[in-house]
């Protein structure tokens, strides 16, 4: 569900856009629930962290002492900053920083006139002036890089929320929007734009960001409402890279090959298949989540699970419209960090709840028969992807004879048919060490590409990056950034890698397209 207000949404708002510095301007406020006597307006710079004031006043009293009666609406005067410049009003609670309104941009312009300087009657006693701190821990969110590309991809983090509860969300803001201004969002009790049923005071997702370049934040905000406990850093959105992968001075973009739009995943509850199980948990983890086209637990709603536990074998079957003719199936187990909705790859590996033994099979009219390769045991593997000569079928199965914890659990089943067959001879791609050193190099090999181009092409991925996030490239044809004039099927060359620690990936792909047809084991760049 969108994030709404819950309740009145307070408001704040400057008699005027403009003020010369130093200047004085009206500053009203409204819509404020439950107020406090030590409620307060700061005057902060655009983009300042939250305790990052340059003058406030209390709401209670108009002045830097807080006054007697709480008010939830009323109007105070505020002194601006004597250097030039945008800023805005924040209205926080109760002498923290727990922002519940925003005002609109106020540019300093030059004073046109000399300050006056009283000449006070007798020397002046100060007043101690109570300076707003939080009265709480101060929560805190950041994300993973202070850049990235349009439509990419970053891990975002909080800390520190007191009291959580299961609708504190994150928001992507441009900065200087409004506080309902938000260009996506998560719950933090799910990472997912959905709530979840347990709320976090801290923790980790991923998160989405605008395909249009400029200047965001994220922002922290409290149960469905406007009410801001944190916001980040600002993050940059830089534009994609092009698609094509030539950096030559006038490149020639060639368009993305799309994938074969007739393949079918028959196995879809859209359309029309059945899933049925030897047993399941509990309606929470039922055979039809299985096949719902979700492949990680986190953004589907889990996935089915039996009720067997430590009692084996165990089956999960589709029953498709009719019959179909498929050649590949797919099965989708469970990472270990299974709470993060993103995708795995053929390389992603389990060590709490994947399956360690199972078949894969196909009704032939009589009989089940276990499609070629289709008897796995020792697996590690959370995607086990078969590809295979057609066969014709009306339903298919996965006999499952061990897995870890006791319980068969699978998140996703699918079965494809229609359009190319698949290449039966699996291309790979592999580096020659699992580590390396900042703006180290590596020998990175390639094998098994039927029918090749000049223009296939490996390049180094953060992990879960967009299909054309690369950092980096080679072209198979030629081990350069430019392609050569022998298309390559199999082959050996050097590649820098990022000067960034983290963890990454290569990924070969065809024909300056994204049809990635192998990703390597990941490579952690110390």
């Amino acid at each position: 569900a969108t994030p709404t207000p819950i309740i009145t949404v307070a408001t704040l708002t400057a008699s005027s856009s403009t003020v010369a510095a130093g200047g004085r301007l009206n500053v009203s406020f409204s819509g404020v629930s439950s107020p406090s006597t030590t409620d307060w307006i700061g005057v902060f710079s655009v983009g300042a962290s939250d305790s990052s004031y340059l003058s406030y006043v209390y709401t209670s009293s108009g002045t830097q002492t807080p006054g007697s009666t709480a008010l939830s609406a009323g109007t105070v005067s505020v002194t601006f900053p004597t250097t030039p410049g945008l800023y805005e009003l924040r209205l926080n609670r109760n002498n923290g920083f727990t922002r519940i309104a925003t005002s609109a941009q106020i540019t300093v312009t030059t004073s046109t006139t000399a300050t006056p300087t009283p000449t006070p009657v007798a020397t002046p006693t100060p007043v101690a002036t109570p300076t707003p701190t939080p009265t709480t821990d101060v929560a805190t969110v950041s994300a993973s890089s202070s850049t990235v590309t349009a439509g990419g991809t970053l891990n975002v983090s909080w800390s520190g929320v007191t009291s959580p509860t299961t609708t504190d969300w994150i928001g992507v803001f441009p900065i200087g929007a409004a506080d309902y201004g938000y260009l996506s969002y998560i719950y933090t009790s799910s990472g997912t734009p959905s709530p979840g049923s347990t709320a976090s005071s801290a923790g980790t997702a991923s998160m989405s960001f605008p395909t249009t370049p400029g200047v965001y934040e994220l922002r922290l905000n409290r149960n469905n409402g406007a009410v801001r406990v944190a916001t980040s850093a600002q993050i940059t959105v830089s534009g994609t890279t092009t698609a094509t992968p030539t950096p030559n001075v006038t490149p020639t973009p060639v368009a993305t090959p799309t994938p074969i739009s007739n393949r079918i995943n028959v196995a879809l509850a859209s359309n029309g298949s059945i899933a049925s199980a030897s047993s399941q948990f509990s309606s929470s983890y039922s055979p039809d989540l299985a096949i719902n086209g979700v492949r990680n637990w986190a953004s589907g709603g889990g996935g089915w699970k039996d009720a067997t536990a430590g009692s084996f074998p165990d089956w999960l079957q589709v029953d498709f419209n009719g019959s179909q003719t498929i050649d590949e199936i797919s099965i989708f187990g469970v990472p270990d960090d299974y709470a993060t909705p993103v995708d795995p790859t053929e390389n992603t590996t389990f060590s709490l709840y994947g399956l360690t033994s199972f078949e894969v099979q196909y009704w032939n009219g009589s009989n089940w028969v276990t499609v070629p390769n289709g008897s796995i045991t020792n697996n590690n593997k959370v995607w086990t992807r078969l590809l295979f000569s057609a066969v014709t079928t009306t339903a298919i199965r996965v006999v499952v004879n061990n897995a870890l914890t006791g319980n068969s659990r699978i998140v996703e089943i699918e079965a494809w048919g229609g359009g190319a067959n698949p290449t039966t001879g699996a291309a790979s791609v592999s580096a020659s060490s699992s580590t390396v050193t900042a703006d180290g190099t590596l020998n990175v090999t390639w094998s098994g590409v039927t029918s090749p181009t000049t223009t296939d092409w490996i390049g180094i991925f953060p992990i879960g990056a967009a299909d054309y996030g690369y950092l980096s490239y080679i072209y198979t044809s030629s081990g350069t950034p430019s392609p050569g004039s022998t298309a390559s099927s199999v082959g050996t060359a050097a590649m820098s890698f990022p000067t960034t620690p983290g963890v990454y990936e290569l990924r070969l792909n065809r024909n300056n397209g994204a049809v990635r047809v192998a990703t390597s084991a990941q490579i952690t760049v110390r």
